[in-house]
Parts: structure tokens; C-alpha cells; sequence
């Protein structure tokens, strides 16, 4: 993994909502988005910018401005604003860290998911990942469906009609099954990225799933 605050595209994954983590965060972050809203037909949702990922920025962040990196969260704090770690050392510079907008689910239910409380105490809205003991509610839920966002380490229907689209454009000549991640079925979409005018990610987000409905070949 790159050093904190310089994670590449690459190390991070795009999360339901919006924002981006570290694979096993965000693949933890999505399961439970999924079943807040198959439970309690409820969203996930984070506080917004700055909540997820934070790059490492530079000096000065805060009086310019711009975008909500770790300076500006620690330069915010030393004006008096919230709590914030020094830049390099934040757990949201691992991706690591979500600041939850409706933590109180997360408090009831976020540990099943691997979401804790082990830092800034004085701050209700903030958890960190870590590997639950069980992995089986993040493995049910992580089954994804048509329109879902879907990245390596994800399952379900949303991956069959992927092979299956793929398939019929002539993309795709091997077993179908749900899972998605191997280095075929990522070099797969890769190329359908790359020939579509998208970031060849391997990540199927809304714009490659556009772009999956309306290509006929």
C-alpha cells in the first residue's frame, strides 16, 4: 500500500453514495449499505466532504479553500474546528475511516459489519474498520445486484448479467458464473472501459453500466 494520503486509484474502491476506501473497507461499507436498505429501507450515508478517503494535501489547504484534505482537517483544528489527526497519520488517509452521517445505525449494527469505535472518543459520527471475527454477513451482502456498483471481491446477480451483457457483445467466451474479480473478468471490462472513453478501472460504476445497456457490440 502506498504512504498514507497517497493511496492510487487503484488501492481505493468507490463506495454506495459516493466517497472511496481501501477494497476491504469499502467492500464492508457496501455490504451493510445493502442491508440497511433491504432491513431497515434505509441508506447508509456519509457526512459528506471529507468523510471517506482523505488525501494528504499540502500547507495552506484550509485558507485556500479547496478540496477537504488531511491539512486542511488538521489546519481546521488548529483554528478551532473539529477534532483532526496530524497529516500522514489518519486513519482517513488509509481509508480506513468513515465519518457517518447516521451513526447511530452504525453504533447499533456497525460492528457486525467490522465498523468500530477505536479513536477520537468525543466524536460519535467517526469509526474505523476492522475485520469482524465473522465474515459472513459482509459475504451474504456483498451480493450484488443489476446497477450496483461492483468491484473485485463482489457476487451475485449484478455480476451474472455483467458476463452475460459481456457475452452477447462477443466479449466474453468463458463460464458465467457470480463472481467478480479474476484477472479475466477484469481484463474484460477493463477493455470494454478502455473502447467505451472511460477510465479502464475495472470498477462497473453508472457509467460503465450505461455504457454496458446502450453498446450493441
Amino acid at each position: 500500500m502506498s504512504a498514507n494520503g497517497r493511496l492510487g486509484a487503484g488501492e481505493l474502491r468507490p463506495l454506495r453514495g459516493g466517497g472511496q476506501l481501501e477494497p476491504d473497507a469499502a467492500r464492508a461499507f457496501n455490504a451493510m449499505s445493502r442491508w440497511l436498505a433491504a432491513v431497515h429501507r434505509t441508506d447508509l450515508l456519509t457526512s459528506g466532504d471529507g468523510a471517506t478517503y482523505r488525501p494528504l494535501g499540502s500547507r495552506g489547504d484550509y485558507a485556500r479553500g479547496g478540496t477537504f484534505t488531511q491539512w486542511y482537517a488538521w489546519e481546521r483544528y488548529q483554528a478551532g474546528g473539529n477534532l483532526a489527526a496530524r497529516p500522514g497519520t489518519s486513519n482517513h488517509g488509509l481509508g480506513l475511516a468513515v465519518d457517518f452521517a447516521n451513526h447511530n445505525l452504525v453504533r447499533r449494527y456497525g460492528t457486525h459489519f467490522g465498523w468500530v469505535k477505536t479513536e477520537a472518543w468525543g466524536e460519535p459520527w467517526h469509526y474505523c474498520y476492522r475485520a469482524p471475527d465473522s465474515m459472513d454477513l459482509i459475504r451474504k451482502w456483498s451480493q450484488v445486484q443489476i446497477g450496483d456498483i461492483i468491484a473485485p471481491g463482489d457476487h451475485g446477480p449484478g455480476v451474472l448479467w455483467l458476463k452475460r451483457r459481456l457475452r452477447d457483445m462477443g466479449r466474453w467466451r468463458w463460464r458465467i458464473d457470480g463472481n467478480y474479480g479474476g484477472p479475466i473478468s477484469l481484463r474484460a471490462v477493463k477493455r470494454f472501459q478502455k473502447q467505451s472513453g472511460l477510465p479502464a478501472d475495472g470498477i462497473v460504476g453508472p457509467a460503465t453500466w450505461r455504457a454496458l445497456r446502450r453498446s450493441s457490440t
